[in-house]
């Protein structure tokens, strides 16, 4: 497990998240999300399937099919949900 931030451009927050680093990107998307939209109390459902996370270390976009492990995030890191 590693602790990162996740700022999330629509809501203009940053939120600490304790992520498991061998989960796929595009699970560890759906997760974020769906905990977003609890805390912000939103029945509103967008395409998931179109975010993102971005590595806002390194400048770079998260493959979805890798992990956050293969994709070198540790802790610490801050990453984007767009």
């Amino acid at each position: 497990m590693i602790l990162v931030d996740v700022y999330i451009p629509a809501v203009d927050e940053t939120y600490d998240f304790m992520l498991d680093e061998n989960t796929e990107i595009e699970k560890i998307i759906m997760e974020i999300y769906e905990m977003i939209s609890k805390k912000m109390q939103s029945s509103k459902k967008e395409h998931i399937e179109e975010f993102l996370l971005y590595n806002m270390d390194v400048k770079q976009v998260l493959e979805k099919h890798k992990t956050l492990y293969t994709s070198n995030v540790k802790d610490g890191s801050r990453l984007m949900l767009v």
